[in-house]
């Protein structure tokens, strides 16, 4: 795609170290900016084709262009991680006493603590995405009990988030859960997507594209797609709260007072956590209270 050039002077440098400085004016071309499209037609990045560097033939030095108008986006690599794709093990365990030490000076307590069992105060179920767990809290090791999985989904069916759920509320007795899905999920655009993925990730991602069907006519209203892929990981983090209030283990705890749940919003853009507003009247509420009472309702043995 074409861009735009312009031309400007850069910075004077030295010819030669030995004798007085002498500036020579340097003309070089601009940045060209480009504009990449996704099939929707809403531009997903600005990036600049450009060169910082430029070599003087008569010096053999190095001239630097610190002033480029935009500069490309950094290798992957290069992003300010404590790891990345090339690490090894040894990075790993040495990043591992780096954090414990951090630990240890905020308060050698925790560890200690933490040596003798656990009793987290918050349940997390979140999704896997790499840019959204508790950490976004500023928790310490201990404090709350976690399940993610792909979209953060509670299913029934899943007995990893069941478990994880009837662990949390009956044997460690938390006090707060907290549901927390996120802007620009892969598998919510993947939901609403028709291209199929293959493998376990269609079926996985069912609950959410039944979510997307149930909402067909508020989504179909939104043209933005990153708006439209908001609001279906909002509606998403909807159900999935209300697929855990209807969980036996909350169902007690909810009706004793014991634990409150709370659905949040990440923005992977800001960092920040927005509370998301769930229906509070469940009109089959009393069909999954379940106990071991007779049950004279439906007349059975």
């Amino acid at each position: 795609m074409g861009g735009l050039s312009f031309e400007r002077q850069s910075t004077s440098i030295l010819k030669n170290l030995d004798n007085p400085i002498e500036q020579e004016e340097i003309r070089t071309p601009e940045p060209e900016m480009e504009v990449k499209e996704t099939v929707e037609g809403v531009p997903m990045a600005l990036s600049g084709s450009t060169s910082s560097t430029k070599s003087n033939p008569d010096t053999n030095n190095t001239v630097v262009n610190p002033e480029s108008l935009v500069p490309p986006p950094p290798p992957v690599d290069s992003v300010p991680f404590k790891l990345n794709k090339q690490s090894v093990l040894s990075d790993f365990l040495k990043q591992n006493r780096l954090a414990t030490e951090r630990i240890n000076e905020y308060s050698p307590a925790i560890i200690e603590s933490n040596g003798t069992g656990q009793q987290p105060h918050t349940l997390w179920i979140g999704c896997s995405d790499s840019r959204i767990s508790e950490a976004c809290l500023g928790v310490m090791p201990g404090e709350v009990f976690t399940h993610r999985n792909i979209c953060n989904i509670v299913n029934s069916n899943d007995f990893s988030v069941t478990g994880a759920i009837q662990f949390a509320v009956d044997v460690i007795k938390v006090k707060k859960i907290i549901v927390c899905g996120h802007t620009d999920c892969g598998g919510v655009w993947a939901a609403l997507s028709s291209k199929r993925i293959g493998g376990v990730l269609d079926l996985w991602l069912n609950p959410v594209r039944h979510v997307r069907a149930q909402n067909r006519k508020e989504l179909s209203l939104i043209k933005d797609p990153k708006e439209k892929c908001a609001t279906l990981a909002r509606l998403n983090l909807i159900n999935s709260v209300q697929q855990l209030k209807r969980h036996p283990s909350c169902l007690a705890a909810l009706k004793n007072q014991d634990v409150e749940i709370y659905g949040l919003m990440y923005d992977v853009g800001t960092g920040l956590l927005s509370e998301v507003e769930i229906p509070c009247d469940d009109e089959f509420d009393d069909v999954f209270h379940v106990g071991d009472h007779d049950d004279t309702e439906a007349g059975g043995h």
